[in-house]
């Protein structure tokens, strides 16, 4: 009795199981084809305009069919004796592509863009200074490559920097060879990178006093694409450019420019020193270390010369600035033969911004003969002797008339006399003070550039201290410009112990 209910029993058990089993089992079909992982496809990027091969293997030989591509995008073929598949960008864009043969198939994920630019084949050239230093050399090298390559519009192009940089430190021979890697990117399009024999050959570059100063500081925030300056600058006449502008904190990036090219039907030599700075968050400092590398390197006559052919425009600066950043620069530019030049600065890329009127006494233009002197006596025990820098009369622009209100970037060459009549020795101070707000400077005295510290409104800054014996006679020489991103007037202060 108890054997037939354990083997009724376990009857039961089966056929329960084997029901619950029969419930859960796949369909043949899915237990011919179990559940994959959608398969990743491969992405390509090819140039437009260009083809790129695809080696197949084994699996996939035989006859192939190739699916669910845009054929407006790109074009396929197949070598079957290579084995080999081409794709061929024919219009800019993306799509999927579906390779199939018997024994399976290949997904890939195609985009055709533009590549950023050509390059050419290689760069020459002249610099001058006894001693160039590599800054000099990298900037002169890629305005030089930028002129002679073909480069997309919102792409740039640079030269590789880091441990593999073989740029000297300081160049003082005659002649160079170098092999740099330049590449021309932008977003976009496919960056474009190569390594370029380039010769730097060292030349003579004189200096010749400014007799024009070009102002692009008006406006000084950058809502729009805009041209902020156009000027000429006359054949064999020295121009200073100071530029100076804050993008504004919305419409994206902005690309400034300072575009160059022959006025007439010729080609221009020009000789060019430059300082760029930025972008920078601090617009005084920025304007600070412009003026201070820019006087380094003008002093030493550390440039280069270039030859821009007729009809073409030599990009001498073409900076990204983002959101918020300020770039100031300056800029010594010489036509030194051919043709006169044509100066322009502009503001291209980002989203225009409408804003209000601008009420700041920001200026632009072309201002004559920037240059004012000086001559002031300081008898030692009387006193104090003030000299005003930066305020009224302001230069006038030439056409417009517009004051250049804070005289920046006129040059103020001061002579000061300094007379002990006395029978004992005395100290005479300079001083610096702002006197419209924070302000710094670039100041050389006798012949030696001195950094001017940032300051605050009516902060006194000792900047040397000359002493005199008894009825000594001495001459200082003092030369300083107002500089951009500082609040100007400031007075320089001479003192010395009353007696």
């Amino acid at each position: 009795m108890k054997k037939e209910t354990f083997f009724s029993s376990t009857l039961l058990v089966a056929a329960l199981l084997a029901a619950a089993l029969f419930a859960f089992t796949p369909p043949p079909e899915a237990q011919e084809n179990p559940a994959k992982k959608p398969e990743k496809p491969l992405a390509m990027v090819i140039p437009l305009g260009k083809s790129r091969e695809i080696k197949i293997d084994r699996t996939m030989q035989g006859d192939l069919r190739f699916e669910e591509y845009d054929e407006s995008v790109i074009e396929v073929t197949y070598e079957g004796k290579r084995k080999v598949i081409t794709v061929r960008g024919i219009n800019t864009g993306s799509t999927d592509l579906t390779v199939r043969s018997k024994k399976g198939r290949r997904l890939y994920a195609i985009t055709v863009m533009e590549e950023a630019g050509t390059l050419p084949s290689g760069v020459r050239v002249e610099v001058t200074g006894s001693t160039v230093p590599r800054e000099v050399i990298r900037e002169a090298v890629t305005a030089s490559a930028r002129l002679r390559a073909e480069v997309r519009p919102g792409a740039r192009i640079s030269v590789a920097m880091g441990k593999g940089d073989t740029i000297p430190a300081a160049f003082e021979g005659e002649r160079l060879e170098l092999k740099l890697r330049l590449s021309i990117a932008g977003p976009g399009y496919i960056t474009v990178e190569k390594e370029l024999p380039v010769t730097v050959e060292r030349v003579a570059g004189e200096y010749r006093r400014d007799d024009l100063l070009l102002l692009s500081n008006d406006p000084e925030k950058i809502s729009k694409e805009a041209v902020l300056l156009e000027a000429a600058v006359p054949l064999n006449r020295a121009a200073r450019l100071m530029v100076h502008h804050q993008n504004y904190r919305e419409g994206g990036t902005r690309i400034m420019r300072v575009l160059l090219s022959p006025a007439g039907s010729s080609p221009s030599r020009v000789l060019l020193v430059q300082s760029l700075v930025g972008p920078s968050t601090d617009e005084m400092y920025a304007g600070h270390l412009a003026a201070s590398n820019f006087l380094t390197r003008l002093r030493a006559m550390q440039g280069w010369i270039v030859d821009i052919p007729e009809g073409k425009e030599y990009a001498a600066v073409e900076v990204p600035i983002k959101p918020g950043g300020t770039v100031s620069g300056l800029l010594y530019i010489v036509p030194l033969s051919g043709a006169a030049l044509k100066v322009v600065v502009d503001a291209k890329g980002g989203e225009n911004i409408e804003i209000g009127p601008d009420t700041s006494s920001r200026t632009r233009g072309v201002f004559q003969n920037p240059e004012i002197s000086i001559q002031k006596t300081h008898t030692v025990g009387k006193g104090y002797t003030f000299i005003s820098l930066g305020g009224k009369p302001y230069l006038r622009e030439k056409t417009t008339g517009s004051e250049n209100t804070g005289n920046y970037g006129v040059t103020y060459r001061i002579t000061v006399d300094l007379e002990n009549p006395y029978e004992e020795e005395n100290d005479v101070e300079v001083c610096f003070i702002p006197g419209a707000g924070p302000a710094s400077g670039i100041i050389t005295v006798n012949g030696s550039l001195m950094n001017i510290p940032h300051a605050v409104n009516l902060q006194e800054i000792s900047l040397f201290k000359e002493k005199l014996g008894p009825l000594e006679k001495k001459t200082i020489e003092l030369s300083i410009f107002p500089q951009a991103g500082s609040n100007y007037p400031v007075r320089i202060v001479v003192k010395s112990r009353l007696i």
